[in-house]
């Protein structure tokens, strides 16, 4: 089952290290794969303050389903 073109996919916060650590942003909106990537763009340009003070690295577009 494909995935693309459907709203399965939410904006996330990604920390990189020993670990990484990856934290949905779950507001109840879903997005396809590429609203979620615009979304996530438009926040790396334009959120960095709060991304820090939160101790992340990026956002990233975030698939829910699982198989």
């Amino acid at each position: 089952m494909t995935t693309e073109g459907t709203e399965v996919y939410v904006v996330a916060m990604i920390k990189d290290g020993k670990e990484t650590v990856i934290k949905p942003l779950d507001t109840g909106r879903r997005y396809t794969r590429d609203e979620a990537m615009a979304k996530a763009k438009r926040m790396n340009d334009n959120c960095q303050f709060e991304l820090k003070y939160l101790d992340y690295d990026k956002f990233v577009a975030y698939s829910i389903y699982s198989e």
